[in-house]
């Protein structure tokens, strides 16, 4: 299945921040929308980097760590480092890429557009869904109920 079926099942709200927010304010965001990463876009809403729990932790546990005067820009995954996806793509290559890579989040683009983002939670969620539904189908004909 498609990162676009993916999307349209779970809808592409992006959650985005700028980098020189506060890491305080991105923490609140962070809880606030209950997600794991924000995607970071200048004014003119374009792709700068990504910023995750995961980057917060790390920027806390450096020697003197706090987030106390820090931005977003500061510990972001910077445009040049990011790895991205279509809408295009196999969601299975898609979660290959992330465990490969070790990251829980990709943004989606088409062109220089963030159209969504996809969490390993949302692609294991969309490949458990298929099994189940591709199960109860096997089951179904087995027993003759699709004769």
């Amino acid at each position: 299945m498609s990162v676009k079926y993916l999307l349209q099942q779970k809808g592409g709200e992006v959650h985005a921040i700028a980098p020189d927010a506060s890491l305080e304010d991105c923490v609140s965001r962070l809880n606030e929308k209950r997600i794991g990463a924000l995607v970071v876009q200048d004014k003119d809403g374009t792709l700068q980097g990504i910023v995750s729990e995961r980057d917060i932790l790390r920027a806390v546990d450096e020697p003197g760590g706090t987030l106390a005067g820090r931005t977003v820009g500061d510990i972001m995954t910077p445009r040049e480092k990011l790895i991205t996806t279509t809408s295009a793509q196999d969601v299975r290559d898609v979660m290959d890429t992330m465990t490969h890579h070790r990251i829980r989040h990709v943004p989606v683009l088409e062109g220089d557009t963030v159209v969504g983002i996809v969490s390993i939670g949302d692609a294991v969620k969309m490949l458990l869904d298929e099994v189940l539904t591709e199960n109860k189908q096997l089951q179904g004909y087995i027993s003759g109920e699709y004769a």
